[in-house]
């Protein structure tokens, strides 16, 4: 007996998911680390007009290596990760932190590396950590929900296919009695399925509210282009399906032999 199952397709695809994410994070982290050890430009000193005017354009000139710079290391760290299509490097800027960051970084700019934009570029960066963190987790979860509803799906369809092999005849009443009261056992594992499975998505995967995933969001973003909503309910529906046809012959044969 075969049994249509999504849930090996979406355990496939939460292993993508994690991978793409963890990467997402370790270049959140190493652009993090290359921002952190780039110098802010120095104040401008009190003093004569002449040295005034030469601090500025030397500042000048160290804004704009530094910013070039971060504009490498996000070229470099992040954006592989984080484009769509075919955006600018600084609307990628703009997606991932503020309009005012990519603004201070553009090459027509005449803003200098100042300590507090770098402040608000590391700033950004930690929330961008922090929403990645919040990411595995949720399909931490989600990946050992599918793994447990993968385990049940296949207990009861491996019985499925091993009975399916006698044929009812061949059984006696008692034989059947207990085929039928096993039946009904698998159905309400089924039901037992859909039931956690709606406790989860009703549920957030973080207890820090401000980086919590409601879990309903997380599954319709990672199976939206499946043929079904949720494949684990999905799943545990066909399979009670077909457990309650079964169901019926082995009802329809107690019958006739009462």
């Amino acid at each position: 007996m075969t049994v249509t199952t999504f849930i090996d397709r979406a355990q496939r695809r939460v292993e993508n998911e994690q991978s793409a994410v963890t990467a997402k994070r370790d270049a959140f982290d190493r652009f993090r680390d290359r921002v952190s050890s780039l110098p802010t430009a120095p104040a401008t000193p009190a003093g004569g007009m002449t040295a005034t005017v030469g601090t500025q354009l030397q500042n000048s000139r160290t804004g704009d290596d530094q910013c070039r710079a971060v504009r490498t290391a996000f070229r470099e760290t992040i954006r592989p990760h984080s484009c769509n299509g075919d955006e600018s490097l600084l609307e990628t800027i703009r997606n991932e932190f503020t309009d005012q960051i990519a603004v201070a970084l553009a090459s027509t700019t005449e803003t200098g590396f100042s300590r507090e934009l770098k402040g608000a570029i590391r700033s950004e960066t930690e929330n961008r950590e922090t929403e990645t963190r919040a990411m595995s987790r949720a399909l931490d979860t989600e990946a050992a929900h599918l793994g447990s509803a993968g385990e049940t799906v296949d207990g009861i369809t491996a019985w499925l296919a091993e009975k399916n092999e006698i044929p009812l005849i061949e059984l006696g009443f008692d034989a059947l009695q207990h085929r039928h009261e096993t039946l009904a056992a698998h159905r309400e594992r089924c039901d037992e399925l859909i039931q956690d499975r709606q406790e989860l998505l009703d549920g957030t995967t973080s207890q820090n509210l401000d980086a919590g995933i409601r879990h309903c969001q997380l599954v319709s973003y990672l199976y939206q282009e499946f043929p079904v909503d949720n494949p684990v309910v999905a799943t545990a529906v066909r399979l009670d399906e077909l457990c309650d046809s079964a169901q019926q012959t082995v009802r329809d044969h107690l019958v006739r032999r009462a």
